[in-house]
């Protein structure tokens, strides 16, 4: 509100600059000289493509678990479907390997998580301790944004559930969930 009983000239108003937090892109480079798995990727493909259920909205959590024995390419065809795909997550991109299947120790659910939390601007002294209060805080900093979310090695589903979005509504448990078997 400007109050003045007389104005020459121009007048002028100054903001500050709006600062946007930035867009994480962690995925690993794609795989070079990529070939062939054709029909696993159009499966990919259709997790985006597929029709929702009246219950559920353009929002919805979807999740493609890809699985496989050994050394048979499941980090490279996520890797590359991934890559194929950003442009449907304007918010970014996060990725971790957790080691799940590696010789060393598998890398923690709370360090995950202060690592994406850092990736979506949360400045350090504002991430508190502990895996539930860092979930929390990261369903709430993914709440009704579009991040693609890469989770590599995991060995159970009770590892990976505190990395999982915020679901846009109550329907979460009855989410799509598509097995892309890799052989």
């Amino acid at each position: 509100m400007v109050q003045a009983r007389d104005i020459g000239g121009d007048v002028h108003f100054h903001t500050a600059a709006l600062t946007s937090a930035p867009r994480p892109a962690q995925l690993p480079g794609d795989v070079r000289g990529f070939v062939n798995r054709t029909d696993e990727l159009r499966y990919l493909d259709a997790l985006l493509e597929a029709p929702l259920s009246a219950r559920q909205d353009s929002g919805a959590l979807r999740i493609a678990v890809v699985v496989g024995t050994a050394g048979v390419g499941k980090t490279s065809l996520a890797i590359h479907w991934a890559h194929r795909i950003k442009d449907h997550f304007p918010d970014g991109q996060l990725y971790v390997n957790l080691h799940g299947y590696d010789p060393g120790p598998p890398v923690p659910v709370t360090d995950v998580l202060g690592r994406f939390l850092r990736a979506l601007d949360v400045p350090v002294d504002r991430i508190p301790a502990g895996e539930e209060p860092r979930a929390e805080l990261f369903r709430s900093m993914t709440a009704g944004r579009h991040v693609l979310i890469v989770l590599d090695n995991a060995t159970a589903a009770g590892e990976i559930r505190p990395l999982l979005p915020a679901p846009p509504t109550a329907w979460w448990r009855s989410r799509a969930v598509h097995d892309c078997r890799v052989w």
